[in-house]
């Protein structure tokens, strides 16, 4: 089992990726600081890319990483509590609520001269507005600083109306770097079962080469979906609405393709219910949906009919 667990903390194909992250870092003092998006789908390795990353360099350079959690009662820059836990300089800012200081005192750590600094921000899809705002105000001043400022967030749920669009848009472009992360190859997905009785072609079929839904299947030791992913996508499903928890039920027990005359016929979806339950449409979702009876024709549905 020990050596299962190692297995697992390996990130398979991401050298390119972290190869990229490493030349950035490199050429901050020559080149000026960049903004990293880093986007993907649920489970993709967006997190493990960027500690992996940190790892990797904490010896050359100041880490600065936080996260955004989709809380019932968003905190206000949440991320930057979880950065005062190394700067304590922050910590006062965040209790008096200054944000003007707090973004410069960020600026300036990031325009550090003897060390690079790579400030980290995850899961931005979940961010509150303040911590966009700060987001914006250090991205379009980064290439005067000796720093990396990466910004992970999902595939889906950042849509052209998504707060965090409109404020990639307003970055410099020369500025910004683009990292998409790809699902795992069969390749990699076999090495990671190799020392495993699970049968290949059952785990590619089952997640994809989803790296997450991988891992937790070969932890789980079977070729079925393991209850940590259940609870997953339970959790997503407790927060769509009434009407949109209804298109999906249907979904997952129809034996075929539904048209949307029986979605109207049998639950009288409106547009915007159907329009919820797509924005909902994670890849976990996707993973999960897609090996139901009907799911697959259902998604593609939603995404071009809702």
């Amino acid at each position: 089992m020990c050596g299962l667990g190692r297995l697992l903390r390996v990130l398979l194909e991401r050298d390119q990726e972290l190869k990229l992250l490493a030349d950035l870092l490199a050429g901050v003092g020559s080149s000026g600081g960049k903004v990293v998006l880093v986007r993907g789908e649920a489970g993709i390795g967006k997190s493990s890319l960027v500690e992996t990353f940190a790892r990797a360099h904490e010896d050359g350079a100041h880490m600065l990483l936080g996260s955004c959690d989709d809380l019932l009662t968003p905190q206000p820059l949440g991320p930057f509590w979880d950065i005062a836990r190394r700067e304590a300089s922050l910590f006062q800012l965040l209790e008096t609520g200054d944000l003007r200081a707090m973004m410069e005192t960020l600026l300036g750590l990031l325009s550090r001269k003897l060390r690079p600094t790579v400030l980290a921000i995850d899961d931005t899809q979940w961010a509150d507005e303040a911590t966009l705002d700060v987001i914006m105000f250090l991205g379009r001043r980064i290439a005067r600083t000796n720093g990396v400022l990466i910004i992970t967030y999902r595939d889906g749920p950042v849509d052209i109306d998504h707060p965090l669009r409109q404020v990639i848009g307003e970055l410099p472009p020369n500025s910004v770097v683009r990292v998409h992360l790809d699902r795992l190859s069969a390749e990699a997905v076999s090495t990671m079962v190799q020392d495993t009785d699970l049968d290949l072609d059952a785990v590619l079929s089952l997640t994809s080469g989803n790296p997450l839904f991988v891992a937790e299947v070969v932890a789980a030791g079977v070729d079925t979906v393991p209850l940590s992913v259940q609870d997953s996508v339970l959790a997503r499903a407790s927060k769509i609405t009434h009407g949109a928890r209804r298109v999906l039920e249907l979904v997952s027990v129809s034996p075929g393709d539904l048209e949307r005359s029986l979605i109207d016929e049998v639950l009288d979806a409106t547009q915007e219910e159907l329009a919820k339950f797509k924005d909902k449409m994670s890849p976990v979702y996707d993973w999960w949906l897609t090996k139901v009876p009907g799911g697959k024709k259902y998604i593609e549905f939603a995404e071009t009919h809702h």
